[in-house]
């Protein structure tokens, strides 16, 4: 006989006593059982050398992502919002320093783990915290709402409060809040209220020029504005002098008043002026033709505005060439968020010819989901002054970007344009999802490895206690795994778990979690309200697993299981329901072999 391996020896000592003694048919099970223990460890040494290999390949990738990773952290600590992450049960997970800053919790307060004393400090800041704890224990209670509402404090100060599910692999595990002081915003806000009128009556006397002219180009009245912008001393020496000479070319004066004659109204029409010092103007008219015998209306000096886009375009061009030339999409829009520019890669991206886009909204090419974002993150920038980022993924195109918006400013400090950069990281994220997949995934069955079982596990129980239902654990052994080895390879014996897997998939359901944590061994966790689906899910595997033998006559495929139940009252651990189930399912095990059946 083998040596008897040491878990077989405690189960013996534990169901048998020490003192058993063993007949000879009884020898031959017992060696059976030590050869499958033995082959379990063959196996899952194999496997954990498998794995080797694999954490040398994720390590190479981890190589790659470093640089990511960095830019993240840099990203999450360099915000102006203060940002906190809490599992299900509302314990502090992460946090950046902003959080600690808006919320003046000392950093060996929030690392401490006493969420208790660390909500007390924050409740004591709020001018409402009894409706601050109601709104926090709602979303906790709904896991996939999405919220955003407003924060007051005692001192004064307001916040917006985001919040939104954390999710891995579609599962909620937790909550992102996010704080943004708008404080200063609010204040604002409330002074522009208060000057409003103040403020309407400055436009209506915006000095831009009035004037009333006969059809024969006489001055019958003009403004001191209008005078200052002529380079006039007064309006009574504009008004002296002719219309006509004012005119850089006087075929636009003739354009001008055909228009007139047919429409009766003409709005912002672009002509030069010639100043009292021989100065151009570029200037817009407003001009309305009075019973045919004169000419009203207001002119309004363009030219700085018309400097500045100059300059503008001047600036363009000089950094075409190298705008063109990325792999980067680069675009530029304006404060009515209008395209004033994309580089080639993002026409070609966009699916325009030519400049077609030009002075077009970004709402035109984009769903109002989309827009509305873009609108929020451009609007920061403006408002701000400083460069925001933005991850993004594309309904239009498909892929992940990292969007960088940046503003453009005169020298005067006036900002006049936004510059958009989209970075494609679709393959980092593809990478990124890669590495997270390979880590709780078995790579055989592609059912859950025993990290990602007990990884999710933990949050099926909180939420079926929460739910107040009960829990199933199904404790599943491949019988007969050493035979088919032995009489057909190890790769029919693979195959063979593969169908196991394949069996399980079609007994559960999508949201149960369904594992292999072992060479032969699979579990899977179940949310059920009564015990009395334990003899239905069991039934529903026999009927299966028949379904599948009579298809593949080639050998029986075998399982034993155990069933373990908890009540939405008892409080179990995964643990503790695993045993039991393992428990079970040995004494099925069992049962086979003194009885030489197999379900």
């Amino acid at each position: 006989m083998k040596p008897m391996h040491n878990l077989l020896k405690r189960q013996i000592k534990k169901y048998f006593g020490d003192s058993f003694s063993f007949t000879s048919k009884c020898e031959e099970f017992i060696d059976a059982v030590n050869s499958a223990y033995i082959q379990s460890d063959i196996d899952r040494r194999m496997l954990e050398r498998s794995l080797d290999l694999s954490s040398q390949e994720l390590l190479q990738a981890n190589s790659e992502m470093r640089n990511l990773i960095s830019l993240l952290n840099a990203t999450i600590e360099s915000t102006a919002d203060g940002i906190l992450v809490a599992d299900l049960d509302g314990h502090i997970v992460s946090f950046n320093n902003k959080f600690l800053e808006m919320w003046r919790i000392p950093r060996s307060l929030a690392e401490s783990g006493d969420d208790a004393k660390a909500l007390a400090v924050t409740m004591e800041q709020l001018k409402d915290p009894d409706g601050f704890l109601k709104r926090v224990k709602e979303l906790y209670a709904e896991l996939e709402v999405e919220s955003c509402d407003i924060l007051e404090f005692r001192d004064g100060r307001v916040f917006e409060r985001y919040s939104q599910p954390q999710k891995i692999e579609g599962r909620s595990i937790g909550r992102v809040w996010s704080f943004r002081d708008v404080t200063a915003r609010r204040r604002t806000e409330k002074a522009l209220v208060e000057s409003e009128k103040k403020y309407r009556k400055l436009v209506s006397n915006a000095p831009v020029g009035v004037y009333k002219t006969s059809l024969n180009g006489e001055f019958i009245f003009a403004n001191d504005a209008l005078a200052n912008m002529l380079e006039f001393r007064s309006a009574e020496e504009l008004m002296a002098g002719s219309v006509l000479p004012i005119y850089k070319n006087l075929k636009d004066r003739d354009i001008l008043i055909e228009e007139l004659k047919k429409r009766g109204r003409v709005e912002s029409f672009d002509v030069e002026l010639v100043t009292r010092g021989r100065n151009v103007r570029n200037v817009l008219l407003n001009a309305t033709l009075e019973r045919k015998t004169g000419i009203s209306g207001m002119v309004i000096d363009v030219t700085e505005r018309r400097r500045a886009e100059n300059a503008l375009r001047e600036s363009e061009e000089k950094y075409r060439s190298l705008v063109h030339s990325t792999e980067d999409s680069i675009y530029l829009v304006d404060r009515e968020y209008r395209y004033l520019f994309m580089n080639e890669r993002h026409v070609a991206r966009m699916g325009f010819s030519g400049d077609e886009y030009l002075g077009r909204s970004f709402g035109e090419f984009h769903s109002p989901e989309n827009t509305k974002w873009f609108i929020e993150k451009a609007g920061e920038v403006f408002s701000t002054g400083k460069s925001v980022q933005h991850e993004h993924t594309s309904t239009n195109h498909g892929g992940c970007f990292l969007l960088t918006l940046s503003p453009v400013k005169k020298p005067d400090g006036m900002i006049v344009a936004v510059t958009v950069i989209s970075k494609d990281i679709s393959r980092i994220k593809a990478m990124e999802a890669k590495l997270r997949t390979l880590s709780l995934t078995d790579e055989l069955t592609g059912l859950y490895n025993r990290r990602g079982f007990f990884t999710l596990s933990e949050q099926l129980l909180k939420q079926a206690r929460r739910q107040k239902t009960g829990i199933l654990v199904v404790y599943v052994d491949v019988d007969h795994l050493k035979e088919i080895n032995d009489k057909w390879g190890h790769r029919e014996g693979d195959i063979a778990l593969i169908h196991a897997a394949d069996v399980l998939r079609g007994t559960f359901r999508e949201s149960d979690i369904i594992a292999r944590i072992g060479g032969d061994e699979f579990v899977v966790l179940a949310m059920e309200t009564a015990k009395a689906g334990a003899e239905k899910l069991e039934n529903r595997l026999q009927s299966i697993l028949d379904t599948y033998n009579v298809k593949n006559p080639r050998y029986e495929l075998s399982l034993s299981t155990g069933v373990a139940y908890c009540a939405p009252e008892c409080l179990y651990s995964v643990d503790e329901l695993l045993i039991q189930g393992d428990q079970l399912m040995y004494e099925q095990k069992k049962v086979k072999q003194v009885s030489g059946s197999s379900t």
